[in-house]
């Protein structure tokens, strides 16, 4: 029961690292049109540093980084490599995609805390 739900635990983890692959706007890397454009990147940036210094954001990590720190699947080693690949993605992603993770992230660390309240 208990490598069923490790395994369970070992997808989730996985799929939180696939969703953070998702392709990036490749528009904002072009020339801008219009002069509208250099406002909204503005505004992009500005929304994804709020996502990141929200309280909801620094919450997902921590539960996050607690999950990582008692998970017995992955080596220190290969949890280090995650989540520099983790930070790496992040910095590419449009603020939408963070949403899109932070949204997806808290789904799954809500199903790890029913999966480790169901071993108890």
């Amino acid at each position: 029961m208990l490598d069923r739900h490790w395994r369970i635990a070992q997808a989730i983890v996985a799929a939180v690292l696939v969703v953070t692959a998702l392709p990036h706007n490749q528009s904002a890397a072009a020339e801008p049109s219009s002069p509208a454009e250099p406002q909204a990147e503005f505004e992009e940036r500005s929304r994804k540093a709020e996502l990141l210094a929200s309280d909801r954001w620094r919450r997902a990590v921590f539960e996050l980084d607690e999950w990582l720190a008692v998970q017995p699947v992955y080596t220190s080693g290969q949890v280090v490599g995650m989540k520099a690949d983790l930070a790496r993605r992040i910095k590419a992603m449009s603020s939408y995609e963070l949403d899109y993770l932070l949204d997806n992230l808290e789904f799954k660390l809500r199903l790890l805390d029913t999966l480790e309240a169901t071993e108890g």
